[in-house]
């Protein structure tokens, strides 16, 4: 950012509350640069262009949209003045604890100090938002609870039709669990453009850190724990398997509740701002500071500064984005009993027995089989609903014997499904006599 004096302010809060409260907001900012080019001295608006399909250059028309398949397109980004505020004050935490006046006493003053900076910390977790297009709320200003970050640009650029299923750059991917998460970050990788995929530098994928999680925990049910064992020095970036080029799967602050999976460079992420403009006042542009009139006070302050984001190139060349649901919570499927010995049954006669089926976050529905036993034995339900095993006390099915000569049989009935992961043999065993 320009014209940002900050030395003063590090040394004044680190003297009063110690370097954690600064450095919480500074890293907040800093994880949020590494994925982004940062232009500074932009001034409410700046126009890039970008390459419009893979054609030839041809000559580019500023009073025209450009149709041909090398034309080149122009895009803004267009920032907001922001007004971004948060102040945090000792007195009243102290007061509020112990009622009474604010003491510099050794067992009372740490943990006023570990508040502050619990509340600092929250309150910058918030803080990237304001590195990305927000919206103005009813009063006409930025405050940090209007931005959403990532998702601000995606929904802004698929309103506006540049973001579709025709033009290549968008896909749905539907639910995303702990059982399929690898299938789905794969379909999505594997549907984006070529140069994209092999752009220069590192290319991301970007996702809330609870898809991330599932991923990890998709590769160890997967047998193959390496795969997100990727780690390069010593930092926790993972890499999605089956990629011919390195791709980063991204979890930068800010992304808990991303409703998109994004696919782009770093290159393609540009972050603008700009400081004091003429006739402003320079003294007005923070992002911490002590209270002017009160040096107890802590304020994190971002003011008369412009800011913004966005991807600088949307065609399916530079940027894929998909869409999904996120079930995190536990998905099993579950039999009261584990095997079935039917014992000594007259041949041409039958017997039958009970298997209840019992289901929790299922997706799809459970396919019943019989393996083995020639045919000896049979289910009554080929097919059990995710609606049938998940109802109260769970779904019957009935398993029969029914021998045709003497002699011992055996079979393993399955119950599975092919989009939860669900796998569950029971083995059942007879004699015909």
């Amino acid at each position: 950012m320009a014209n940002i004096t900050l030395a003063q302010q590090l040394v004044n809060s680190g003297q009063t509350f110690g370097p954690t409260v600064l450095a919480t907001v500074l890293y907040m900012i800093s994880e949020n640069l590494k994925y982004m080019r940062h232009r500074t001295m932009l001034r409410g608006s700046d126009t890039t262009y970008m390459l419009k399909g893979n054609g030839e250059f041809t000559p580019y028309d500023p009073e025209g949209e450009p149709k041909a398949p090398g034309a080149i397109k122009a895009r803004t980004l267009t920032t907001n003045h922001s007004e971004l505020f948060e102040e945090f004050d000792p007195e009243n935490i102290y007061r509020t604890l112990f009622d009474k006046p604010l003491s510099k006493s050794k067992i009372t003053m740490p943990i006023v100090k570990a508040i502050v900076v619990e509340d600092i910390r929250e309150a910058a977790s918030k803080l990237n938002f304001a590195l990305w297009s927000g919206i103005y709320n009813a009063e006409g200003k930025d405050t940090m609870d209007t931005m959403d970050g990532y998702d601000t640009i995606i929904a802004k650029e698929k309103a506006a039709g540049n973001i579709s299923q025709v033009l290549g750059n968008y896909i749905q991917l539907g639910q995303i669990t702990k059982y399929n998460a690898g299938d789905k970050l794969e379909m999505l990788w594997s549907v984006a453009n070529d140069l994209l995929k092999k752009t220069e530098g590192i290319v991301y994928m970007f996702m809330p850190d609870k898809v991330r999680e599932m991923y990890i925990s998709w590769c160890t049910n997967h047998s193959n724990q390496t795969l997100a064992a990727k780690y390069v020095d010593n930092t926790n970036d993972v890499y999605l398997h089956s990629t011919n080029k390195k791709c980063v799967l991204a979890s930068p602050p800010g992304t808990d509740n991303l409703k998109h999976i994004i696919v782009a460079s770093r290159n393609n992420l540009r972050f603008g701002s700009d400081g004091i403009g003429e006739g402003e006042n320079a003294t007005g542009e923070y992002l911490l500071r002590l209270h002017g009139t009160n040096p107890r006070k802590v304020q994190l302050y971002v003011d008369n500064c412009w800011l913004g984001a966005q991807f600088e190139a949307i065609t399916k060349e530079y940027l894929m984005c998909g869409s999904f649901t996120a079930k995190t919570s536990a998905v099993y499927a579950s039999t009261d009993i584990e095997n079935i010995d039917f014992g000594e049954v007259t041949a041409n006669e039958t017997k039958t027995e009970d298997i209840t089926v019992s289901g929790v976050n299922l997706t799809s529905a459970l396919q019943v089989t019989v393996n083995g036993g020639d045919g000896k034995f049979t289910v009554n339900k080929s097919t059990i609903t995710a609606e049938e095993a998940m109802a109260e006390g769970g779904q019957a099915v009935t398993v029969t014997f029914a021998p045709t000569a003497a002699g011992e049989k055996s079979a393993t009935i399955i119950i599975a499904s092919a989009t939860d992961d669900i796998y569950l043999e029971i083995p059942v065993t007879g004699t015909g006599k």
